[in-house]
């Protein structure tokens, strides 16, 4: 503006030469380029959200697929790939949920098979164990009379079995063994899950081996997730990793968010498995998505320490809040050190106080001496606005 007052105000010499406006226009042509790029992301975010809507709308398992493997290593869109992974396994779930129930016969696995196969290959390998009457865990078939179980036509008695689900969940298991057996007889997969839980803490191993192998028998992903557990610790079974694994993985694939937590710790910890932190973050991530707090507090730390990754201040700050407001002391802990290090993510005593007072309060004595350090840094109004934010997180847990 200087060069245009000298060039056309008072004082004005014919001998001076203007000032050059090629910047000026340069400029203007820089302000529309940067203007029509950024209509065009815009008009190819509607796009984008134009494919996934008529992708959600369209009621087929394999297109969903297909997407994934289109753009499976484009990392813009990677929130999109969320989304449709989550409806792809929401939908697989779906599937398996309606042919545990269906009787298993080798028409019923082809049919399964030409449908399902590319999508939800899970949901196919556990129909076609119930075809073949095979225990997947190598271990020697059941008895007979376990055997005959199997094998009864399905004809449940819907109240008993709500019953049973009733009495289990508010865990009185001494009246629920009673009201569970009878559906677990019949066939119900998931009361014999229930009895299998039931046996467990009667350190009844042997049962609880058996009923938890009928259930998964019929692809109940919880009782897939048990058997896992029973041997990841060796509770009634020689102790395997590398079975366990695979059960994990198999009842993660249909949406059980602690299976697929539990795969990426197996991954994480080279439990029956070589170390693979990649795979580890992918599993850990269906799992968080899914609200899975341990998954969201361990994926926050991985970011932190840049485990198998970049350190990445925004991700390991967005998965360790999501874990802090659940409660989770660790995450809560670790959140309140890095806002008062201020080393990647900016320093704020008050976010600190408020973690750290948290996790002081689970019990957590380090949060406390390093709570007690931070609150002198803070004026009696930032610790006021600091308390009324704790109170309002700790009563959203109740």
């Amino acid at each position: 503006m200087n060069k245009l007052r000298q060039g056309y105000g008072p004082g004005f010499s014919a001998s001076r030469e203007p000032a050059p406006q090629i910047p000026f226009v340069g400029l203007l042509l820089l302000s529309i380029s940067v203007f029509l790029a950024g209509c065009t992301d815009i008009v190819r975010r509607n796009a984008d959200e134009r494919e996934l809507a008529a992708l959600f709308e369209q009621p087929y398992i394999d297109p969903l697929t297909r997407y994934l493997e289109e753009h499976g290593k484009d990392a813009s869109h990677k929130e999109d790939l969320s989304r449709v992974r989550k409806e792809r396994d929401r939908r697989c779930g779906a599937v398996a949920m309606r042919y545990r129930v269906t009787p298993a016969t080798t028409s019923t696995l082809a049919k399964l098979e030409r449908g399902y196969r590319y999508s939800c290959p899970r949901v196919v390998d556990v129909f076609a164990a119930r075809v073949a009457v095979i225990d997947t865990s190598g271990q020697a078939a059941a008895s007979s009379a376990v055997a005959s179980v199997a094998s009864m036509p399905v004809r449940i008695n819907t109240e008993a079995a709500e019953n049973c689900y009733l009495l289990f969940g508010i865990k009185n298991y001494r009246e629920a063994r009673a009201a569970c057996e009878s559906p677990a007889m019949q066939g119900d997969a998931r009361s014999q899950y229930n009895l299998g839980i039931i046996f467990a803490t009667l350190n009844d191993n042997a049962a609880a081996l058996k009923w938890t192998r009928l259930a998964v028998d019929q692809g109940l992903p919880e009782a897939e997730l048990y058997l896992g557990r029973m041997y990841l610790y060796g509770q009634g079974v020689d102790r395997d990793d590398r079975v366990a694994l695979r059960w994990f993985r198999q009842a993660g694939e249909q949406g059980l968010a602690e299976a697929q937590y539990q795969a990426g710790m197996s991954y994480y910890n080279a439990k029956g498995t070589e170390q693979k932190y990649s795979v580890a973050r992918e599993w850990l991530e269906r799992a968080a998505d899914q609200g899975f707090a341990e998954a969201q507090a361990r994926l926050g730390e991985m970011y932190v320490l840049g485990t198998g990754t970049k350190v990445d201040g925004v991700r390991a700050e967005n998965w360790l809040q999501r874990a802090a407001e659940q409660g989770v002391v660790k995450a809560q802990y670790r959140l309140g050190v890095l806002y008062n290090e201020g080393t990647i993510l900016p320093r704020d005593e008050t976010q600190a106080y408020v973690w750290l007072s948290l996790a002081a309060l689970a019990g957590n004595r380090e949060a406390e001496v390093q709570r007690d350090r931070v609150v002198r840094s803070l004026d009696a109004e930032r610790i006021v606005q600091s308390q009324h934010r704790i109170r309002r997180i700790v009563e959203q847990w109740r």
